[in-house]
């Protein structure tokens, strides 16, 4: 009996399976497969090192050819607003070279790429930013706290209170969320389980904050545990956007209890 097609089957419908395996569909990615690695994430970090020294070193020797800065030591010019605004170009520049790493390696967008992801339940957020500031103040009044670090020389003034607040609030929890919960926590869980992820991203956050805090193993702990925090919300949560809702808020409640504490930053000389 001869072979005959059967009408009612469109070959169209059913293509050749040879073209199907010859189509590749790139996966969706995920935080075991970001597109970088631990060595982009370290060129990342040297890139902003190296930045900073320079743009700082240029910016104060350009700064002594205003008469009103002629005689500023060194000294007085890292314990001033001024030092934070080459922090904050070569912060603008490893933005740049993140955006670069990004594009390097996927099609996808940086947000999408970084998984900013921005949330919605915000007042949740919020709440655990201050529950989190919270408990630090809590642990802060049990630990062998140093009573002057070298973070504390920026509170000086008002003025300088203010822009430090500002930078805190905003500039200084962008660029470490990106910097720690956007390409290091991603890049480490390609190789390791999420537990030690959790805990080498906190810990290198810590040590990121070392020279403001004299190195000193109280405020460094609680600054681990801060960390980690903040990486188990970007773990949980799958968006950057979360972790860095909670670590503005953090620092946000962190300079109103200094505000209230020095009549709206006027009397500086409270805190010591």
């Amino acid at each position: 009996m001869p072979l005959t097609p059967d009408p009612s089957v469109d070959p169209s419908e059913n293509p050749p399976t040879e073209v199907a395996l010859s189509e590749s569909v790139e996966p969706p990615r995920t935080d075991e497969n970001p597109p970088w690695g631990i060595l982009a994430v370290l060129l990342i970090a040297i890139f902003n090192f190296l930045a900073f020294n320079l743009i700082a070193v240029t910016f104060f020797v350009a700064i002594h050819a205003i008469p009103r800065f002629r005689g500023l030591s060194l000294e007085a010019f890292t314990q001033s607003p001024l030092a934070l605004v080459p922090q904050m170009v070569s912060y603008v520049l490893a933005v740049f070279f993140m955006v670069l790493v990004v594009q390097k390696g996927t099609p996808e967008s940086f947000w999408s790429a970084v998984k900013w992801n921005w949330p919605s339940r915000i007042a949740f957020l919020i709440l655990a930013g201050v529950g989190l500031l919270g408990v630090a103040q809590l642990c802060s009044a049990l630990l062998p706290i140093p009573k002057s670090l070298p973070i504390d020389r920026f509170f000086r003034s008002t003025h300088a209170a203010w822009v430090l607040a500002v930078f805190g609030i905003f500039v200084g929890p962008f660029y470490e969320e990106l910097l720690f919960r956007g390409f290091l926590f991603p890049a480490l869980r390609r190789y390791l389980p999420l537990v030690a992820s959790v805990v080498i991203d906190g810990l290198l956050f810590a040590l990121y904050h070392g020279p403001q805090l004299a190195w000193s193993w109280a405020p460094m702990l609680l600054i681990f545990v801060v960390g980690s925090v903040l990486t188990i919300v970007r773990a949980r949560t799958g968006s950057l956007g979360s972790a860095f809702l909670v670590h503005s808020t953090y620092n946000a409640f962190d300079f109103v209890l200094i505000f209230v504490a020095t009549d709206g930053f006027r009397h500086m000389d409270k805190l010591r």
